[in-house]
């Protein structure tokens, strides 16, 4: 089978997530409005994504702007940096 990736916010998150995709990407705001509660600290963020990964998502990565990224799969977890840089420009950063 084809292993797929996911994405996405909102409506487009949650039917997805219910599909149990190999992995979601999201942000901590979209995590949040997935879960419908706040995730103000890693513990929170990681337990958040961990409520996702033991609903059927293989792996669940959730990235934090400046603070780095959270990634759970099966039994690890996994943190991610972010290097600290002198931002030129915001263009491209997001969506491109």
């Amino acid at each position: 089978g084809a292993h797929t990736v996911l994405d996405a916010d909102g409506a487009a998150l949650a039917a997805g997530a219910a599909a149990h995709p190999e992995m979601l990407k999201g942000n901590r705001r979209e995590l949040e409005r997935l879960l419908g509660r706040h995730l103000d600290d890693e513990e929170s963020t990681l337990n958040g994504a961990r409520q996702v990964h033991d609903s059927g998502v293989n792996q669940v990565v959730v990235t934090r702007g400046r603070e780095g990224a959270l990634a759970v799969a099966d039994s690890q977890f996994l943190r991610g940096v972010a290097p600290r840089v002198r931002a030129v420009s915001a263009v491209g950063s997001g969506d491109a």
